[in-house]
């Protein structure tokens, strides 16, 4: 991201760029076919959405009236999609332990159907020693180097299949974009920037825009 500002539009032209809502969200409700998890994907602020469904924040609540939830759960939600358990959450933000868990356990209880899902995956990555996306990129699991005894951190699977699912989203939309004549500057982790014509850039950023609402459906 630190890079961004270097990329410029040259003379005449101007620089654009269009990226996914709460895509890890997104990823994780889609591939766990959790309908909790979509209906917080759905909503227009899905980390207070999610606060509400765990019972910490009531119905009707906004970022003005709750915006210290809200930035608790944006935090917390993620770590959790992402395998984190309860002392990690803690540590993340600066909280008990025991309220770290008790946060873990709402999620287990809102979203019971990700919750097995995630532990599934990393299973069968485990025991069969390969995972693979939705778009065939693969990884193996039976060895990791960075660890001590050489064993594979069952975090890393759940990161590989979110953060996986969001790559071939991107790399998908990205073609397309170029296919439909859209010059496609960079990625940007679940951003495209993009560049064209200064009084054409409206028009481009609608292209984007269609291309990545479009490869959402092939998950």
């Amino acid at each position: 991201k630190g890079a961004r500002s270097l990329i410029q539009p040259t003379a005449g032209m101007a620089f654009g760029q269009a990226d996914w809502k709460s895509q890890e969200v997104g990823v994780s409700a889609a591939l766990s076919g959790d309908a909790a998890l979509m209906a917080v994907f759905d909503a227009p602020d899905p980390y207070l959405k999610a606060a509400i469904m765990c019972g910490m924040a009531p119905e009707g609540a906004t970022k003005a009236s709750h915006g210290r939830i809200r930035a608790m759960f944006k935090v917390a939600l993620l770590a959790w999609l992402y395998g984190a358990g309860g002392n990690r959450i803690a540590a993340g933000l600066g909280i008990s332990p025991i309220e770290g868990q008790d946060i873990c356990n709402r999620f287990k209880k809102a979203f019971p159907v990700y919750a097995a899902w995630a532990e599934s995956m990393a299973n069968h990555g485990i025991t069969v020693g390969e995972l693979e996306t939705i778009h065939g990129w693969r990884r193996g699991c039976r060895w990791d180097p960075k660890r001590f005894d050489g064993s594979v951190n069952p975090l890393s699977l759940t990161n590989f299949a979110i953060q996986g699912g969001g790559a071939d989203l991107m790399r998908s939309a990205a073609v397309l974009a170029l296919r439909n004549g859209v010059t496609v500057c960079a990625t940007i982790h679940d951003a495209i920037c993009f560049e064209a014509a200064a009084e054409e850039i409206g028009s481009a950023a609608k292209i984007v825009t269609a291309c990545m609402k479009s490869v959402c459906h092939t998950f």
